[in-house]
């Protein structure tokens, strides 16, 4: 199995992710669906990661 993810910028905080996956002939239609998916949900966890970040780089002030 390959899997690609690609994140393509927008805008400013706006970005476009698409993924494509290949597998080999061996593996089996339902199998392919499962682990399609667990890896789209890993994803949409890290989003929210990803946002608690920004708003925390945010909030922290430079001491000079």
């Amino acid at each position: 199995m390959v899997a690609y993810e690609f994140i393509t910028p927008v805008q400013p905080r706006v970005q476009r992710a698409t993924h494509q996956f290949f597998f080999g002939k061996g593996v089996p239609c339902w199998l392919r669906t499962i682990i399609k998916l667990a890896l789209v949900n890993q994803f949409r966890r890290d989003i929210s990661i990803w946002t608690n970040k920004v708003q925390k780089l945010r909030n922290t002030h430079t001491i000079r």
